[in-house]
């Protein structure tokens, strides 16, 4: 199961990647393939709803979302959670919080 990654970084220090980072090996150690956004880094002169695309392009291609704390705070993640929740991809981020398996999702 491909999982997208998704949370809060402008305004955080160093973007939030530790988070990110974080998360990828908690989800990797799972079993899970993941898409971290903390591992693209966009110069120059990207507008944020360029970035916004290629974002929903790569969750587009996962399975599943899993959202970072203060996601319901930032603009990128709400738009991430609204395709997410539009495009039928499932949430593993409960899964997670209450300590459940991997085999568990796939039950």
């Amino acid at each position: 199961m491909k999982v997208f990654i998704s949370g809060p970084m402008r305004g955080y220090p160093n973007d939030n990647v530790d988070a990110f980072f974080e998360a990828e090996k908690k989800l990797e150690d799972a079993g899970f393939e993941t898409f971290n956004p903390a591992r693209m880094r966009f110069e120059g002169k990207w507008e944020r709803r360029d970035i916004w695309r290629v974002d929903l392009a790569a969750l587009d291609i996962c399975d599943a979302i899993y959202q970072l704390p203060g996601w319901n705070d930032a603009d990128g993640a709400l738009v991430e959670a609204a395709y997410a929740l539009m495009k039928d991809k499932a949430n593993v981020t409960r899964f997670f919080d209450e300590g459940a398996a991997h085999s568990k999702l796939e039950e």
